[in-house]
């Protein structure tokens, strides 16, 4: 989402480079999963991948037939709202795809460091990427908690997030 609102710009001289380990970009935890059942916590009206079109999601929501406009609040799959984040920067990727404004590097990143110009940020696979500067969107922990109980004291060792599964 971040990638999408910085390539507004019509700045030809800004990069944007979005650095994944999972198979998916876009995904994460939160909405990875498959089960129709683990909808989102908020209405799709209020799901909109863009501040300055609140709506946004909501219409794409209706013109693809996932819900009626007469049908009242929906509150869509999890799975839904990655194909609609998919779509976006599947756009994103055609729409830059003759300026290079934009790089997808499936990869995992295990550490970022300050450099003179910027950032540094170093991948598994041995290479290393720089920039002017860095956003860490980490998103959920996927470890799950070595003592995983009924119930979990909140910002302990436990406190981790479950399996979407």
């Amino acid at each position: 989402v971040l990638a999408a609102h910085l390539l507004k710009s019509p700045n030809p001289d800004l990069r944007v480079t979005l650095i994944e380990k999972r198979p998916h970009f876009g995904q994460g935890m939160a909405y990875s999963t498959l089960l129709s059942a683990h909808v989102l916590n908020v209405k799709a009206s209020g799901m909109s991948a863009y501040a300055d079109d609140p709506t946004h999601f909501a219409r794409w929501v209706l013109e693809h037939g996932f819900a009626k406009p007469d049908q009242g609040p929906f509150y869509a799959p999890r799975s839904l709202y990655a194909r609609y984040l998919k779509e976006l920067l599947d756009d994103l990727v055609e729409r830059e795809r003759e300026t290079g404004r934009l790089r997808l590097i499936a990869e995992e990143s295990l550490s970022i460091s300050p450099t003179p110009a910027g950032v540094e940020v170093v991948l598994a696979n041995g290479t290393s990427v720089v920039g002017h500067l860095a956003v860490l969107a980490t998103g959920h922990d996927e470890q799950p908690g070595a003592f995983q109980g009924h119930a979990i004291r909140m910002g302990t060792e436990a406190d981790t997030a479950l399996d979407p599964q």
